[in-house]
């Protein structure tokens, strides 16, 4: 009899702890991402948020808030934002919330968009360049 109550309790045990252990592992890594800009702190919705060498990934929210699945074999989260340095932090398992503060980074003086445009017209069975050749069609 004492043996039976013995092996029961420890089957509940080992029930327990599978549910409460196994979902511990699994939860998502959640944060905030925020910026310093003009000396301030302020939160940054749309930031990049993803595993190294992945296309696993999730953008922040409005506030720069984010929740993502850990994934198999990747430890380091890399967090970007247009303007700011990339970050890149070590996740271990069990890792709580995580408050990213992502510093300015150098920004360009200036921007030169060059393009070059080669436009033919087909009209009415005749291809026409601009340089004003004329091709049958």
């Amino acid at each position: 009899m004492y043996h039976k109550i013995k092996k029961y309790n420890q089957q509940i045990l080992l029930i327990l702890c599978i549910l409460f252990v196994i979902p511990s592992l699994s939860q998502n890594i959640k944060g905030i991402v925020k910026g310093i800009e003009n000396g301030e702190i302020q939160s940054l919705p749309g930031a990049n948020i993803y595993w190294e060498g992945t296309s696993k990934g999730v953008a922040s929210g409005p506030e720069g808030e984010f929740s993502i699945k850990p994934h198999s074999g990747a430890h380091h989260l890399i967090i970007s934002y247009i303007g700011y340095k990339n970050d890149t932090l070590h996740i271990h398992s069990g890792a709580g919330f995580q408050e990213i503060i992502l510093e300015k980074g150098s920004q360009l003086d200036e921007a030169e968009i060059t393009g070059k445009h080669n436009l033919w017209i087909f009209f009415q069975g005749v291809l026409l360049h601009p340089a004003g050749c004329i091709f049958p069609g």
